[in-house]
């Protein structure tokens, strides 16, 4: 794992022998969810952290089932696993799962009270922290049925869940959807009949996303 000044640089060594998926920097802290990597130096994967700076690594929770979605709030790393979502605090201690999921979850984000993830199919879900049950966001869209999981995206900004939808197949509607937190207001933003969407994020004003080799902004 490397870090490189924002203004340029030569990049910095911060660990060795990670074979990770999802970086959080909060603070002088980085957390990151990772697998064994075929190389050696670590036989089992899980959440790590350690300074930001560089120095030592610290296993939160050990597992071979993590599937490289993680976020973290102010208490808890939070990630994803095979059929299932977990948390362990910062500071240790044993991890939970908190979230048994039909499917597999790869992709995740947090806010104050809501667990937002997307599974392997293309299934957008949400969940209160404080639990009940999962609310399905993606209704409008049907499952994957051919686009591989590495077209799976999600980002939330102030309680509205934002993806783009890849099928592959001939006729399907693909595009950029969104819907809030609660399950409501399904809505193509953007949509045409080709496959190419994808790395959809959003700030206070803008949501940015790729579509047929160009990348673009829109005002939410």
């Amino acid at each position: 794992m490397y870090r490189v000044p924002i203004t340029g640089g030569q990049p910095q060594l911060l660990y060795e022998r990670t074979m990770g998926r999802t970086i959080a920097v909060e603070g002088d802290q980085i957390y990151w969810v990772g697998s064994a990597p075929p190389w050696g130096g670590v036989s089992t994967g899980g959440v790590f952290t350690g300074p930001a700076a560089g120095g030592t690594a610290r296993a939160l929770a050990l597992s071979n089932e993590v599937m490289g979605g993680m976020a973290v709030d102010e208490q808890y790393v939070y990630w994803t696993a095979i059929r299932s979502v977990w948390r362990v605090p910062k500071t240790g201690r044993s991890p939970e799962q908190i979230i048994s999921c039909a499917g597999t979850p790869f992709v995740m984000r947090v806010d104050s009270d809501t667990i937002y993830y997307r599974n392997w199919d293309g299934e957008v879900w949400a969940r209160g922290k404080s639990g009940g049950e999962p609310r399905k966001l993606s209704a409008g869209n049907p499952d994957f049925t051919t686009a591989p999981y590495v077209l799976v995206d999600l980002d939330v900004h102030s309680k509205i869940a934002y993806w783009t939808y890849v099928d592959l197949a001939p006729g399907a509607l693909q595009g950029l959807f969104r819907a809030n937190a609660d399950g409501t207001a399904w809505t193509a933003i953007e949509s045409s009949s080709d496959v190419y969407w994808g790395g959809v994020r959003v700030d206070d004003n803008y949501i940015f996303y790729f579509h047929a080799g160009a990348l673009y902004r829109r005002m939410k």
